[in-house]
């Protein structure tokens, strides 16, 4: 061996590198070598986002499958928090992105760039959360005997959100249309302490009023396969829904939740008090 070679090993072995290198040539790699990577993180360090997921756990045991999303660099902000029966991991997941106002509903790039943290929660027993699904949960009383609601569980990840988000100010918001409306008008019954605005949009409550499951006395087709498509394997069916996979304003409701509601969140509410 040469002098020069001689040196580049000592160099090598001091640096580290030798015993890699060494290894790597050990590998042989054959035309059955598997093409399987372990792991590969979909956030990048350059993100300019916080994306964390958890499993909440509520008083009964049962744990719900939690997204927590906030720009890098935030602090003492406000949780908005949107429990959901239409898939919380794709709620946060729009776009594959290191960019959080591309990765959130167009919706939330406001909340986010303003400081505010977003998490979305799937409701229990639909897609990753554990749990049975009962839709539109009665509240706990004469029709529900379990101790356990849309309330109790809202109030306990509004908890554990303000105990496990060292980002927070403490204070929560809740927000949400149609059935995340529902679970948001849960949110307060007994509420939290931390609970400090509610904006519920066209909640699925009292649904037999005007045209929403009825129409002029005939029981509206379109919810059957809405009923389907969210108590089948777990809301993961696919296309049983005659909706599913129709863009949002083809949706049966879409035309009357804009005539009554317009296009935007009250986002001024939230700004008054969190």
């Amino acid at each position: 061996m040469s002098r020069s070679s001689r040196m580049i090993l000592v160099l090598l072995a001091g640096a580290g590198l030798w015993q890699s290198a060494t290894a790597a040539e050990q590998t042989v790699v054959t035309p059955m070598t598997p093409d399987v990577v372990a792991k590969y993180e979909t956030v990048r360090p350059e993100a300019d986002f916080i994306k964390r997921v958890a499993m909440v756990p509520m008083r009964d045991g049962v744990k719900l499958y939690t997204v927590v999303v906030m720009k890098k660099g935030t602090a003492k902000a406000p949780i908005l928090l949107s429990r959901t029966p239409y898939d919380a991991k794709g709620s946060a997941s729009r776009t594959p992105s290191q960019s959080i106002t591309e990765i959130l509903p167009i919706m939330d790039a406001e909340f986010v760039q303003d400081n505010y943290i977003r998490v979305y929660q799937d409701i229990r027993g639909l897609h990753n959360s554990e749990g049975d699904f009962v839709m539109t949960r009665p509240i706990v009383g004469p029709l529900n005997t379990t101790g356990i609601d849309e309330a109790t569980d809202a109030y306990d990840t509004i908890d554990w959100l303000v105990k496990n988000t060292p980002e927070s100010n403490g204070k929560v918001g809740v927000v949400g249309s149609s059935y995340l409306g529902f679970t948001s008008l849960m949110a307060e019954i007994h509420p939290h302490p931390a609970l400090k605005a509610v904006a519920p949009q066209s909640p699925m409550v009292d649904t037999w009023i005007g045209d929403d499951d009825f129409h002029n006395g005939a029981f509206r087709n379109p919810t059957v396969g809405y009923v389907v498509g969210q108590s089948t394997a777990k809301a993961e069916g696919g296309n049983l829904a005659s909706f599913r996979g129709q863009p949002l304003w083809h949706r049966p409701w879409a035309p009357r939740l804009h005539r009554r509601h317009g296009p935007g969140i009250p986002r001024a509410l939230y700004e008054a008090v969190l």
